[in-house]
């Protein structure tokens, strides 16, 4: 390859000689276009590459080098691989739309950020598992009590004053009571010699936003950051857009408006989906109240301990323990262990589903947030003197969504409703990834409903495959602060 050639691909490529190099500022969907090239040509990603830099009236290049080889003119700044992706589209035009090759899509990547969304439809966004998310935390931040959504259709409604009201309330409260609560929590727990005043000053304040997320309605705002592959991103803008919840709809609108910028081709044809509309998701029926509370059971659907640990052994012919021997802190367990699997019952605040959703190794069939479960009652909320206001608080939320259902909106009326109420929802992992679901989420540092609900999950494993359990490393202390 001459050195114009190299000059032309080093804008592109971090080098041009290795087998192994990384893809720099190129449209999303030409970097899909080459990687699809790997299945069609027999030249490597650079030659393809240089090809569509060469073919046709390239601004962007300056002029394709000719067969004197002449380098390439300077960058004028006025390109914008416009050609490219003009072929690119065509080549996902012909591939992925006319032949349904749509793994095509996985290779081009958009990053977004999704701001002032709230909880509740946060949910149906990372519904989508084949992505990665970082959402705000109700842990380190305190939440802004202007910042939450108000559905159109209800504000225009003869129900705005009390979905107003009801917000209003428990976004007063959670704000009013932060600084209270820290101040219990020092009293009961002064900080020791180990600890620094800032990092003691920290852990109080996260312990009080720990106990305080329980008033935050469904409503508040969050902000998500998002990495996701363009056929994941058809997947989710289609779902979003066939969502019962207005603002679902809205904002498979409004990723759809922004993603096509950077993938116009890939996302032609995410749209609403009438299956997925009328058969498919939750409903906003209420789930039967049966009086359990929070908590976890397995389904009675699983294989007896000795053929479960012969399926995980085979074909090495190993014992549990000789499989685990020598796992560190960080390593998960061998793959083997994918080999069965458990279904879990498993009722618990919606705070607590906020975290549990994440783990996308799990399969979740979630109901729609009701109060038909009741409400999960903070840690210290009575210890601290609180018990009378949070139950008003919770009754008074349950009222306003009953007024704003019976007012024609259902769906819309989970908004009102704090993260303390009980969401129920069928929890199918494997045995692999109960590993790590138990053992991260019942760490120290854990939020303490989830850590219940961890430390719950390992009982049933406890009962069933008590050989298994005895190598999962669950924590099963309580801890006075949430962090150290």
């Amino acid at each position: 390859m001459t050195d114009s050639y190299r000059s032309m691909l080093s804008q592109y490529v971090t080098n041009t000689t290795g087998n192994v190099f990384a893809l720099k500022d190129l449209p999303e969907e030409v970097v899909a276009v080459l990687f699809a090239y790997y299945s069609r040509s027999s030249d490597g990603l650079r030659e393809n590459l240089l090809r569509l830099l060469s073919e046709g009236d390239l601004e962007m290049a300056g002029g394709a080098p000719d067969s004197s080889e002449a380098p390439p003119a300077p960058n004028n700044g006025g390109g914008d691989l416009e050609d490219a992706q003009a072929k690119a589209r065509q080549f996902h035009e012909k591939w992925v739309v006319g032949y349904g090759h749509s793994s095509v899509a996985e290779h081009a990547v958009v990053k977004l950020a999704v701001e002032n969304v709230s909880i509740l439809a946060s949910k149906l966004i990372e519904d989508c598992r084949l992505a990665s998310y970082t959402e705000k935390s109700t842990r380190y931040v305190a939440f802004d009590p202007s910042k939450a959504h108000y559905p159109e259709n209800v504000m225009a409604s003869g129900a705005a004053d009390a979905y107003r009201d009801a917000i209003k309330r428990l976004m007063n409260a959670y704000i009013d009571l932060m600084d209270p609560v820290v101040a219990k929590i020092k009293q009961r727990i002064p900080r020791t010699e180990k600890q620094t005043p800032r990092g003691y000053e920290a852990a109080c304040k996260s312990t009080a936003c720990d106990i305080l997320r329980y008033l935050l309605p469904a409503a508040t705002h969050t902000n998500i950051g998002i990495t996701i592959n363009a056929r994941s991103l058809e997947t989710m803008i289609g779902k979003l857009l066939s969502q019962p919840l207005i603002e679902g709809q809205l904002l498979g609108g409004q990723i759809k408006e922004e993603a096509v910028k950077i993938v116009p081709t890939l996302l032609k044809y995410a749209q609403r989906n009438e299956y997925r509309a009328t058969a498919v998701g939750p409903s906003p029926q209420p789930s039967p109240a049966d009086g359990r509370g929070s908590g976890v059971r397995v389904l009675d659907c699983y294989l007896p301990e000795r053929q479960a640990l012969g399926l995980i052994g085979l074909p090495l012919g190993q014992s549990v323990g000789e499989l685990l021997e020598g796992r560190g802190n960080h390593d998960p367990a061998p793959r083997c262990f994918e080999r069965v699997s458990l279904t879990f019952e498993v009722v618990m605040d919606f705070g607590a589903y906020r975290d549990v959703q994440r783990h996308r190794m799990a399969t979740m069939t979630t109901d729609f947030l009701t109060p038909a479960l009741g409400y999960e009652p903070p840690r210290d909320i009575a210890a601290f003197g609180l018990k009378d206001q949070f139950e008003q608080l919770m009754d008074q939320a349950r009222e306003s969504y009953d007024i704003i259902a019976r007012a024609g909106f259902p769906t819309e009326a989970s908004y009102v409703l704090p993260l303390a109420y009980r969401v129920r929802t069928l929890f199918t992992a494997n045995i692999r990834e109960l590993f790590h679901f138990i053992e991260l989420r019942s760490s120290r540092q854990g939020h303490p409903s989830y850590r219940k609900i961890a430390q719950q999950m390992w009982d049933e494993v406890n009962r069933i495959y008590p050989t298994i359990a005895t190598h999962i490393r669950v924590n099963k202390n309580q801890y006075a602060l949430t962090r150290e």
